[in-house]
């Protein structure tokens, strides 16, 4: 199979934040002139600091487990609207989301996907989650073109492109070097008087429900760390993974 070049589709976090903030503008605006109040959501970008490896398996930096403990943003934005009119009656909160989506709030299911052709070939259905004529519909061909074409394609390979990391994620994970780079982290976090099975638990487990790190949460993501180190974890993960790639690719 011809795999598209998905990293050069995506966009600068500066890019992000332009089209994030004119389609909430756009919204609002189709919105107030369908009669009802949209208010747009904020962005929120994700520190610099942090690469989708800590994202993944924790911080991998002494820098980050000394200053954020087991505290970082786990995604690049935030882009939530709760309908104005949720605490309305039903009939308020369909017609809002008629306007929004083209689907009611009452709908059971999302709108059936739409089937895509990659420009690498193949097809794949995409999930577009709003109908033509809402204003959902209208500010993607503003922003992107054609809803048929241009966005759908987009979105058609995000999310494949989502699909086959998620494949990639799960092999280089049962693979068996990681797996014993994972027993080898272990060992040394419980030596240290931890224990986890592996970086996501110890996340679970030691994080502190608090708007700050606690100075034992930070201690222990140092500890973790230092077990990341001396385990090859994160070497021995993106080798994995690279040869998970071309697996699944």
């Amino acid at each position: 199979m011809l795999v598209p070049d998905y990293s050069s589709m995506q966009l600068s976090e500066t890019a992000k934040k332009v089209v994030f903030l004119r389609r909430e503008n756009a919204l609002e605006s189709c919105m107030r002139k369908r009669g009802f109040a949209y208010t747009p959501a904020t962005y929120i970008a994700l520190p610099t600091t942090l690469a989708r490896g800590e994202r993944r398996w924790g911080p991998l930096e002494s820098s980050v487990a000394s200053t954020q403990g087991y505290h970082f943003s786990v995604g690049s934005t935030v882009d939530k609207q709760p309908p104005p009119a949720v605490n309305g009656s039903a009939a308020e909160r369909n017609a809002y989301a008629l306007a929004l989506t083209g689907v009611p709030d009452s709908a059971t299911r999302p709108p059936d996907a739409t089937e895509a052709t990659l420009p690498g070939g193949g097809q794949v259905a995409v999930q577009m989650g709003y109908l033509p004529g809402s204003c959902a519909s209208q500010v993607a061909e503003k922003l992107y073109g054609s809803i048929n074409q241009s966005t759908l394609i987009y979105q058609a390979l995000q999310q494949k492109a989502s699909e086959l990391e998620q494949a990639a994620d799960a092999k280089a994970a049962g693979s068996n070097a990681f797996k014993k780079a994972i027993k080898s982290w272990a060992k040394c976090f419980k030596d240290k008087g931890f224990d986890a099975a592996d970086p996501l638990s110890a996340v679970q487990k030691y994080y502190s429900d608090s708007d700050t790190p606690t100075a034992n949460e930070i201690s222990v993501a140092k500890v973790d760390v230092d077990c990341k180190t001396k385990s090859a974890l994160w070497a021995t993960w993106q080798t994995s993974l690279a040869s998970a790639w071309q697996d699944v690719a």
